[in-house]
């Protein structure tokens, strides 16, 4: 039979320094119990459950007094323990006394009864109860979790080293990297805006970094930073999305079953939008403050006089010219000309120069390379039909006789079904620019070409 001091010696050799202590005549057992397959927290009052994902339940201390004799044998006397199998005194002495073993003493048969027969469910008396229970253990696994991987060693896939826990970070799928070269690779990537390529640098792995990973190794600055970029670039990826007129903030389109009312007035509901920043209601449509599901849009008064003045300089009429400068004023009008002008050329470069994608509409310059193209989105599209390709062979596109790509992967955007360069038709070639202004007027060359277009369109 072994002494009491040898058996405290073999259970703190076999389950680690510090299981077993001595003190004023008590025997103290403190260990972890693992679970293989998690652990369901129970309540006595609704009988509710929950599963829970765990594979460390907090240590457990067993209490043991030595009676005066002078081979002292230890009696067990209190237990702590989150609950379980291990918080019930009797079935405890029960199951050491089925494993008792000869040669063996009370704490090493106490130790093996505590890890071969861990608690598959927890009894709480409510609800309360069963969250308080849950987010203790779930912070105490985490906890674990990080100390045993801080003495730990692994091999960084980026710099290629072999590092100790303490320097590095480990994410969620499991792969270790150095909190140095993560974080490195981080503001390298915010930098370049290429979010797409933040994801795990391990080889095998292609899963994101997590915002609690960037968070805990580039701190604060950069967490915000690539928050803001990924809100950005969602943004911009789906095109129900509108900008705040007021701050230009990106406002994302309501769940469907966010959008509430009759049949009648669904659509009108649709339009709504409610920016995230200044919390300014406006419609999507008309970029206007929302007019309810029901009152349509206003129509736009500024185009309508900019038309008429303009058509009143093209008919060198004075008198109308006279009454909408006097109304609106003289160098209003004309902002508000060079504002159009600015505007439609944009408008006609993009859609001259630029092929929308067939899925989400987000337009894409050539500027040299093949007429193949990849938008963001995913589809693969020819940049001069726009047409769909196939993109795991997009090829028999540009070969199949008789169709306007056949033999024009590396054709450009302007050229005609007979591969001749076409110019851009300007149907105001023929209009005289004549229209009361002198050759150094503020307006200048460019702005009377707006008038005599927005004359056009007025006339019509």
């Amino acid at each position: 039979m072994l002494d009491i001091a040898e058996e405290i010696e073999i259970v703190n050799a076999i389950y680690g320094e510090g299981s077993a202590t001595k003190d004023n005549g008590n025997i103290r057992l403190r260990t972890s119990i693992s679970v293989d397959s998690g652990i369901t927290l129970r309540t006595r009052l609704d009988n509710q459950s929950v599963k829970l994902n765990v594979g460390q339940l907090p240590p457990t201390s067993v209490t043991f007094t030595l009676d005066g004799s002078s081979s002292p044998t230890p009696m067990l006397s209190h237990i702590e323990a989150v609950a379980g199998t291990a918080g019930n005194k009797a079935e405890l002495e029960r199951l050491i006394r089925e494993e008792s073993e000869e040669g063996e003493g009370e704490l090493l048969r106490t130790m093996h009864v505590l890890h071969a027969y861990p608690p598959a469910s927890i009894q709480v008396q409510d609800t309360h109860a069963l969250a308080t229970l849950a987010a203790t253990l779930r912070a105490y696994n985490r906890t674990h979790a990080a100390t045993v991987f801080a003495e730990s060693s692994y091999d960084c896939p980026i710099c290629l080293r072999r590092r100790k826990g303490v320097h590095g970070a480990e994410m969620p799928c499991g792969c270790a990297v150095c909190a140095a070269c993560l974080r490195d690779m981080t503001e390298l990537h915010v930098r370049e805006g290429s979010l797409d390529s933040l994801i795990c640098p391990s080889p095998t792995c292609t899963l994101p970094i997590p915002d609690a990973t960037i968070l805990e190794v580039s701190g604060e600055r950069v967490h915000q930073r690539v928050v803001y970029l990924r809100q950005k670039k969602a943004a911009e990826d789906d095109p129900r999305t509108v900008y705040c007129p007021l701050c230009h903030t990106p406002v994302a389109r309501p769940p469907e079953n966010a959008l509430v009312g009759d049949s009648e007035s669904d659509e009108g509901a649709q339009r709504l939008r409610v920016c995230p920043q200044c919390s300014f209601a406006f419609c999507c449509y008309c970029r206007r403050t929302y007019h309810g599901p029901v009152a349509a849009c206003p129509v736009s008064t500024t185009l309508h006089y900019v038309r008429a003045y303009a058509h009143a300089l093209e008919q060198s009429n004075s008198r109308d010219q006279l009454a909408l400068e006097s109304r609106y004023g003289r160098k209003y009008l004309q902002r508000l000309l060079a504002d159009f002008l600015e505007s439609e050329a944009s408008r006609r470069t993009i859609e001259n120069t630029a092929q929308a994608c067939p899925h989400c509409a987000v337009r894409t310059e050539k500027s040299s390379g093949c007429n193949h193209m990849s938008c963001r989105c995913g589809t693969h599209f020819c940049f001069l039909c726009g047409g769909r390709l196939v993109p795991s062979n997009p090829y028999p596109h540009f070969n199949t006789p008789g169709t306007y790509c056949f033999q024009k992967l590396f054709d450009g955007l302007l050229q005609n079904q007979d591969g001749a360069q076409v110019e851009q038709d300007n149907p105001y070639n023929d209009i005289a620019y004549h229209n009361g202004f002198d050759d150094d007027d503020v307006l200048g060359l460019d702005l009377q070409l707006a008038i005599m277009q927005i004359a056009h369109e007025h006339m019509q």
